[in-house]
């Protein structure tokens, strides 16, 4: 019994290596089809309109206003573009940079795609654009410098960026379109001259604080001097001041002067010891 199962075993393995060799050949799997890179969305703009850049991080409308040379920066000769922008950010999370280095390259007049022109320096008064970790809200107005080796026939390319997946849209600012002037220094100021100090007021005028009856009108004065003054040469009395000198050894005169003759006699007597008489 075993012999003949055996031989149907064997009988039977045969049938299937038979029947795997004579079918069809496996079909070979379906091949990937590659598809082509696309080409980035070319968008011009001009100086003055605003244009929006979308990133993954941020979306800020654009503006270039002016595009110049300043004739020195620093105290030295320069040659290299500066860019003035407007930065208005529509929404950011406050990750991500705007018109940073990596952003805007040059193509020249034969098409040749150049290295990154955002060239960061300091430059006399100019402020350089600041659009960093930018916000909802944010605005922000600077100079962007290109390097000196830029040719004015070329164009600008300033690209969205795009988190490292492929550039999809790309501004393009034909820098021929664009009168670039050469703009000189901004001249020396010198700080203003101090005005001239104004000469010291003369001190108040001496005025009358007592009148010494006398001729023609002595009067004792606000400094300590003693003036001759109309105004003590006017006042009542006065014009009997001249009799002094004689009549106030005149004990008659002052018996009839009373009070007044002893008054007047008095301040004849102060008058001299004031200026050192007897």
């Amino acid at each position: 019994m075993r012999p003949t199962l055996a031989v149907a075993a064997v009988a039977l393995l045969a049938l299937t290596g038979c029947s795997r060799t004579d079918s069809e050949p496996a079909s070979p799997p379906p091949e990937t089809a590659t598809a082509a890179p696309v080409e980035p969305t070319e968008i011009l703009i001009a100086l003055g309109e605003p244009f929006t850049v979308d990133g993954p991080n941020y979306t800020a409308d654009i503006t270039i206003d002016r595009i110049y040379v300043p004739e020195t920066c620093n105290g030295s000769p320069n040659e290299s573009l500066a860019i003035a922008v407007d930065v208005d950010v529509e929404s950011g999370d406050g990750t991500a940079a705007v018109l940073n280095t990596g952003t805007i390259r040059e193509r020249t007049p034969d098409g040749y795609l150049k290295k990154d022109r955002v060239v960061s320096r300091t430059c006399d008064s100019a402020d350089e654009l600041d659009a960093i970790n930018v916000q909802t809200g944010d605005k922000y107005q600077g100079i962007i410098w290109l390097a000196d080796d830029i040719n004015t026939e070329s164009e600008l390319l300033i690209s969205t960026p795009t988190g490292g997946g492929p550039i999809t849209k790309v501004f393009v600012l034909d820098l021929s379109s664009v009168e670039i002037v050469s703009v000189p220094a901004a001249p020396v100021v010198a700080p203003p001259a101090a005005a001239p100090a104004e000469p010291a007021q003369d001190q108040a005028e001496p005025y009358v604080v007592e009148c010494i009856f006398g001729t023609p009108g002595p009067s004792r004065m606000s400094d300590g001097t003693i003036q001759n003054t109309d105004f003590c040469a006017n006042q009542p009395g006065a014009a009997e001041s001249r009799y002094l000198e004689s009549n106030c050894s005149d004990m008659a005169w002052r018996h009839g002067m009373g009070l007044e003759g002893d008054r007047l006699c008095g301040s004849s007597h102060y008058e001299d010891g004031a200026t050192g008489g007897n």
